[in-house]
């Protein structure tokens, strides 16, 4: 195999990437700090998402879509989290650990306003794997049209299939 090791890895803009990172920005609205931790778990999850955004588009990107998955929980900080896995008892809740905005109010107006984001939530993440769906038959598009080009992903694939062949396993592209 020739692979030219000058190219650059091409990372494919889909029409949904723009759409999933103002989504995220959404997303990031929905957490409540809440505990002693609370508050510098929420400020490592901004940086972690603005050490993304230093990088490239595409790890926005695939950042947002991480944490629209149910797989990503953080209950040990996020209020919403937290209650949705019956991890917080209100009445024994340090209202203090919570953001200033949400410190004098009552036990059913906090749980009203936790509610109100986990709504949020559900639908902006719900709404984020639909755009990845479409961002993913996009790039699959894409890749379809460069499927024949000397880059190291190709070599890699056709080396894969002629081996597997060989053991007579086979699959659809």
């Amino acid at each position: 195999m020739t692979i030219d090791h000058n190219r650059e890895i091409v990372h494919i803009k889909t029409p949904y990437d723009k759409v999933i990172i103002e989504l995220n920005n959404k997303l990031n609205k929905t957490y409540i700090s809440y505990g002693s931790e609370g508050k510098n778990k929420h400020k490592l999850q901004y940086t972690q998402d603005s050490k993304s955004e230093e990088l490239n588009e595409e790890v926005v990107v695939k950042r947002a879509i991480s944490k629209s998955s149910r797989m990503y929980k953080n209950s040990s900080w996020d209020l919403v989290d937290a209650v949705k896995e019956k991890k917080v008892d209100y009445t024994k809740l340090n209202k203090q650990n919570l953001p200033k905005q949400l410190q004098n109010k009552s036990t059913s107006e906090l749980k009203k306003y936790v509610e109100t984001k986990q709504k949020e939530r559900t639908y902006i993440q719900q709404k984020i794997q639909e755009l990845n769906k479409l961002r993913n038959q996009y790039v699959a598009k894409e890749k379809l049209k460069n499927r024949n080009a000397n880059n190291l992903e190709n070599a890699l694939i056709s080396a894969i299939k002629k081996q597997a062949l060989k053991k007579n396993y086979s699959w659809n592209n």
